[in-house]
């Protein structure tokens, strides 16, 4: 996907826990700042009746009303009962956005968090919310997503990061038509990823892997299941699906939960002065075996670890330590710089790529899941795929003769998909023996009838 200019600046936010309850009132809130010389407000901060400091958004967009960015979108302060994180969000202290806002979202199985997000720099711009999920089906999680997004009267473009469970709850492969579905006021402008994929944004674009471009980056989250993104050279590795190298990560957990009677991703961390118990060491091991298995396959220059859930609060010095045990010693292993915001703001760098890409060329429509593929080529008489790969040199090569050829064949739909979108691509494109990419299929009343890894041989189908 396309990078959004200015990227890689700034990290912000922590949404460790420890929560209380505050409604924000206007009527009772107070504001501080400075004036600039024309006497408009600038860096202001209303503090609510909690003591949340939230920016008013005017100081970000001088000239627009309260709540509106640069886009036209909107984002208002509202009166809402909400759970705020007790640590203070640390906002951007810019007078104007350096790209634009998105809403991200990090939907977990019990909660809903939420934040306003520069994509420019990866900062917060207003602090964010927590919503509890009150159930476990498909309903009980679209209700919490629309209460947050109600709570900042928000219509512009939304990106959301979700577990595999909620994946599955939401229809799997449907899941990002029925949050779309469930957000009309966003306009079609909802974008969704699992939070490995999610938390590779936030790192290698403003987080740990940013001054770690050259070489093979491997980014894995560790938590309930373990997520692995890699990147090679600053660019997403194509096909590069490990899942099968994990897929034993959540019995053998389990197992280790009956065996020193635990609950939960984690044993108790030990504290600094203490000794670890044996229940630490051991899930330390687990850990260190996982990480090692999937090492030696993708061989990595780095390995840029984030904890996600209750592993936040390990002890990292002695994570590490642990961990390297079955790691090569010329890997260099760090962690992800304040994680759980990460998720939310890799949602919304992520989101926001995808609407670059995107608008790129109107002629051109890009496809983000294997089903909106798939009912394209049914719905269309005559369909041509262009299968693409990120960091694939031939691939951007024909992006320009691709768009030239759109534009001249308007009685054909041109669609692009990106293989490493997400895993249902991936799967779309194994099961139809794409073996390299750039790949071409020319569909005719929903039958493929070419295909093409050349595209001057596109120039020859009937």
């Amino acid at each position: 996907m396309g990078r959004a200019g200015g990227v890689g600046r700034g990290v912000a936010g922590d949404l460790r826990t420890s929560q209380l309850r505050c409604r924000t009132t206007p009527s009772r809130a107070t504001t501080s700042g400075r004036r600039d010389a024309g006497g408009a407000e600038v860096g202001f901060h209303r503090r609510t009746s909690c003591g949340v400091a939230v920016a008013v958004q005017s100081a970000l967009v001088p000239r627009a009303p309260l709540g509106r960015t640069a886009s036209g979108a909107t984002a208002t302060t509202t009166t809402t009962t909400c759970r705020a994180s007790k640590t203070n969000w640390r906002l951007s202290e810019r007078d104007y956005p350096s790209g634009e806002i998105v809403l991200g979202m990090e939907i977990r199985e019990h909660t809903v968090k939420a934040a306003l997000v520069d994509t420019g720099c990866g900062e917060f711009v207003r602090p964010g919310l927590v919503k509890s999920i009150e159930g476990d089906t498909m309903d009980d999680v679209l209700v919490a997503v629309r209460k947050v997004v109600k709570a900042f009267d928000w219509r512009g473009p939304v990106g959301c990061s979700v577990t595999r469970v909620v994946w599955r709850i939401l229809g799997s492969t449907q899941a990002e038509r029925v949050l779309s579905g469930a957000l009309p006021s966003s306009d079609n402008q909802v974008s969704m990823m699992i939070h490995t994929e999610a938390a590779a944004y936030a790192e290698m674009l403003c987080g740990a892997g940013k001054d770690n471009r050259r070489g093979r980056v491997l980014i894995l989250t560790v938590g309930k299941n373990l997520g692995a993104v890699v990147y090679e050279n600053g660019q997403k590795v194509r096909d590069m699906d490990v899942s099968h190298l994990f897929w034993k990560w959540e019995m053998e957990l389990e197992d280790l939960q009956r065996r020193f009677s635990f609950s939960g991703i984690s044993p108790p961390p030990p504290s600094r002065e203490s000794k670890p118990e044996r229940a630490w060491l051991e899930w330390t091991k687990l850990c260190s075996k996982f990480v090692g298995k999937i090492c030696d396959h993708v061989k990595p220059t780095t390995v840029v670890m984030m904890p996600t859930g209750m592993v936040v609060k390990q002890p990292r010095d002695r994570f590490l330590r642990h961990i390297q045990k079955g790691v090569s010693p010329d890997v260099e292993i760090l962690v992800g710089t304040r994680p759980e915001g990460a998720i939310i703001r890799g949602a919304a760098i992520g989101a926001n790529m995808e609407r670059v890409e995107m608008s790129t060329n109107p002629a051109i429509r890009h496809c983000l899941s294997a089903t909106e593929v798939e009912e394209v080529v049914e719905e269309r008489d005559e369909c041509l795929v262009f299968v693409s790969g990120q960091g694939c040199k031939t691939c951007a090569k024909v992006e320009e003769p691709f768009a030239e050829l759109a534009s001249t064949h308007e009685h054909i739909d041109f669609v692009k998909l990106n293989v490493d979108t997400n895993r249902s691509t991936l799967s779309w494109t194994r099961k139809l023996k794409v073996e390299r990419v750039p790949c071409f299929l020319f569909y005719r009343n929903g039958e493929l009838v070419e295909r093409a890894n050349d595209f001057n041989l596109l120039l020859s189908f009937p």
